[in-house]
């Protein structure tokens, strides 16, 4: 039988269906990207004052993305992730916002796409703030963001690393801001715990102690500030474990860079057992004090403040970093002693 006129010859209309079907399928799948672009639009775009809400996608979208696009959900995933990145390299921080909902929606699953959404939000959309308050806003959208992902990915160690390092940047004026929004944590609080499950995590490794160790520092000497000193020694003690478990595993090869790593790492022991000893004094000074013994209250805030000066030599950028942070505690040292008098 001869074959149909325009047929390859021995294929039927295979030929035709090739022809075409891939051609109607790219339009199809550019058809529902660009419905999903409208409705997007139509749900309003992010602010430029404001922080966006990378979940809050319309039900209607929901709807396209979960039902109609199915088995075409991989090319479009693609087709946004080239978007996000054309939008980073051009700049369009705020355009980029939309992509990115687009994406946690299309793709909740994945850790790159909350990571993404939540390092951008706090460590790109912040540099376009106009104020210190708006550069708060977006700075804590991104920890929003890193949060919701773990609601979906409790376990995941890009996440928790992720929301720990966003924790660590408020700081001063955002640092107050933080914890009224927070209902009284602190940000150095809430790195201390993100680190504290980064440890945990399933595929975690032996430098995760050491970031919750220095994670546990920095929290201890907020509570020092505060006056807590038994929680502060809690954590210094606590921190103290894994850079000891950190020092064995670093002890273990014969390898000069493992030599000089090791003699690090023995320094910030000492000095993290020092303020450990700061926190440990300032407990017994509080402790005698309640008890009516205000010779040895003085005498321990004495051994107090004698280990801050300690504290005051290593390398100078540790020691300048730090600077800020003795005076707080020495003030609140001093300012135990006089309530004593």
């Amino acid at each position: 039988m001869a074959a149909p006129a325009g047929a390859h010859p021995g294929r039927g209309g295979s030929f035709l269906k090739k022809t075409w079907i891939r051609p109607l399928a790219a339009i199809g799948l550019l058809a529902l990207i660009a419905l999903s672009e409208g409705v997007l639009r139509r749900s309003g775009r992010p602010s430029r004052s404001g922080p966006s809400a990378a979940g809050a996608v319309p039900e209607a979208t929901r709807f396209l993305y979960g039902y109609l696009l199915g088995g075409l959900r991989a090319p479009v995933v693609g087709f946004y992730w080239l978007k996000v990145d054309l939008q980073y390299r051009k700049g369009r921080y705020f355009a980029l916002e939309k992509d990115l909902r687009v994406l946690a929606e299309l793709n909740p699953s994945s850790p790159q796409v909350w990571d993404y959404a939540a390092w951008h939000q706090a460590f790109n959309v912040v540099r376009r703030a106009a104020t210190p308050e708006e550069r708060f806003r977006h700075r804590y959208e991104g920890l929003r963001l890193a949060r919701q992902g773990l609601e979906r990915l409790p376990t995941c160690r890009q996440l928790l690393l992720r929301l720990g390092l966003i924790a660590g940047q408020f700081a001063g004026e955002d640092g107050a801001r933080f914890r009224q929004a927070e209902s009284g944590t602190s940000p150095e609080a809430v790195v201390f715990e993100a680190f504290a499950r980064l440890r945990e995590a399933p595929d975690g490794g032996p430098e995760d102690g050491v970031l919750f160790a220095g994670a546990a520092e920095r929290w201890a000497i907020r509570l020092l500030i505060d006056g807590d000193f038994g929680r502060a020694a809690e954590a210094f003690r606590a921190g103290l474990r894994e850079l000891e478990r950190y020092r064995q595993v670093v002890s273990e090869p014969a390898a000069t860079a493992a030599a000089v790593e090791l003699r690090d790492v023995a320094w910030i022991v000492q000095r993290a057992g020092t303020w450990l000893r700061v926190a440990e004094h300032g407990r017994a000074a509080r402790d005698a004090a309640a008890n009516g013994d205000r010779a040895r209250s003085a005498h321990v805030i004495g051994q107090a403040l004698a280990a801050l000066e300690v504290l005051e030599d290593g390398p100078e950028e540790v020691v300048e970093e730090e600077r800020d942070a003795r005076e707080a505690v020495r003030r609140t040292l001093v300012a135990l002693g006089a309530t004593r008098e």
